[in-house]
């Protein structure tokens, strides 16, 4: 990700205009991939109160459960 994308990014968040977010996981995610998302998600929330949602094209692994 470039310095540009991340200050973007930055500077939506501290707008306050943004109410929520749409993280969109690969098919067939990862662990880590999936963990990301819902870590990125509940920080927002927690730290902004963006509510997010997190999608993924193909069904999640059962393995993945526990992070949930």
């Amino acid at each position: 990700m470039a310095v540009a994308d991340i200050q973007t990014f930055k500077e939506l968040i501290d707008s306050k205009t943004v109410k929520t977010a749409l993280f969109v996981l690969p098919p067939n995610p990862s662990e880590d991939e999936a963990a990301a998302a819902l870590s990125l998600s509940m920080a927002l929330e927690k730290t902004y109160s963006i509510s997010g949602a997190i999608s993924c094209p193909t069904q999640v692994k059962v393995e993945l459960n526990r992070l949930v």
